[in-house]
């Protein structure tokens, strides 16, 4: 088996917690339901159900956890052995969004009437497991440039291109980080990581460029604080508000007053959070913070002590893809970056980024599992 820098933080420990993570999965996204239900109370009055985004995100929390028991019982070796019907699976869904009738100008759902999902939520998931199943057959291949740089540029580019026509900069964003990352581990030399950056700057300022509404938004971000609250900044400064009304223990769960009045947008979504430090204080959210910052760590540990390269990159690959779409939401509600339109994994409302986060932390068990079994068989203390 060819090395990678996973190899080098391997563990020698016998026994694995993997309930751990279940259980910390299972407390944030009980944790959301409750944020969801304080912060979404104002908007469901307007429909007649105080009670509308709550219940839709239990279901979608019922069936994540049918996805991660799954998923749980899979041998994790079978996603590399279909990773080719997978990869066309994926392209499959990104094509079929263009099909599909616009919502409110965008590309990014799929209606089948009863059943409503975005395929990029799922699209991120299938793009590790491809990917961390062609890093591993490329092995130490990966040095040259041809077959290592070149080729991950065209499958980066390839998925990320399709999620950013939708367009949902935001999403292929995340994609192509959680990528590059899962470049870095098997093994990328260093003057290939260096170039992508390069690369990468470039093609994030062109893909800024190249719509009004993204310039605006970083303009609105480099002028934060000195332009106009009640315009183009408003979405920013309502955040801010939210953030320092909260003090160091919050003004009490369900008694937020900016999302009462209506004021803060996108307030059981992206902003999500914005109301969990307006309700429950500054104190409080750091411990939210650091839950996820478990999560990552449990992540990685799973990584470490997988018992091959396959599962070390599909467990650093998911881990990952979890923890920046964490830490994007999270800097743009600091007002650290521009608002990007990233849910917060578990807490904020959306089923098909709940159902996938979900299936994503099932494989993390699953590979967890597997590594217990084969150190156990080969004796090893």
């Amino acid at each position: 088996m060819t090395s990678s820098r996973l190899d080098r933080y391997r563990s020698a420990s016998s026994h694995r917690a993997d309930w751990l993570l279940l259980y910390l999965t299972i407390g944030l996204a009980a944790f959301g339901l409750v944020m969801i239900l304080s912060a979404s109370a104002y908007l469901a009055e307007s429909t007649n159900d105080q009670y509308r985004f709550f219940v839709q995100q239990l279901k979608s929390l019922g069936l994540g956890l049918v996805v991660l028991g799954a998923f749980r019982r899979v041998d994790y070796q079978n996603w590399r052995r279909y990773s080719g019907p997978i990869l066309i699976s994926l392209i499959g869904l990104l094509v079929v969004v263009f099909l599909s009738p616009a919502c409110r100008s965008v590309h990014r759902c799929v209606d089948l009437g009863p059943l409503r999902f975005q395929p990029a939520e799922f699209v991120k998931v299938g793009f590790i497991i491809y990917l961390a199943a062609w890093l591993t057959q490329l092995g130490m291949r990966i040095q040259g440039f041809k077959e290592g740089f070149i080729a991950f540029c065209f499958i980066l580019g390839l998925f990320g291109g399709l999620i950013f026509l939708e367009p949902d900069m935001g999403t292929a964003v995340v994609l192509m980080l959680a990528g590059v990352a899962m470049y870095f581990f098997a093994g990328a030399p260093w003057r290939h990581l260096v170039l992508g950056g390069l690369l990468g700057v470039l093609l994030l300022g062109a893909m800024t460029f190249s719509a009004d509404y993204r310039l605006a938004r970083l303009e609105t971000f480099l002028a934060t604080g000195s332009s106009d609250p009640l315009g183009a900044d408003y979405h920013t400064s309502q955040i801010a508000y939210s953030l320092g009304s909260g003090g160091w223990w919050g003004l009490g769960l369900g008694q937020g007053k900016l999302k009462e009045l209506g004021y803060l947008p996108e307030v059981h979504t992206d902003s999500i959070f914005a109301v969990v430090v307006e309700e429950l204080g500054f104190i409080r959210s750091l411990i939210v913070m650091a839950a996820y910052l478990f999560l990552l760590m449990r992540g990685f540990r799973i990584a470490k002590e997988a018992p091959d390269r396959f599962g070390q990159l599909l467990a650093a690959g998911l881990s990952s893809l979890i923890a920046i779409q964490a830490s994007i939401n999270l800097a743009a509600m600091l007002s650290l970056v521009p608002l990007t339109g990233i849910p917060l994994p578990l807490i904020s409302y959306g089923g098909s980024s709940l159902v996938a986060t979900l299936g994503a932390i099932g494989i993390l068990l699953a590979i967890s599992r597997q590594g217990v079994v084969v150190r156990t068989a080969s004796g090893e203390k």
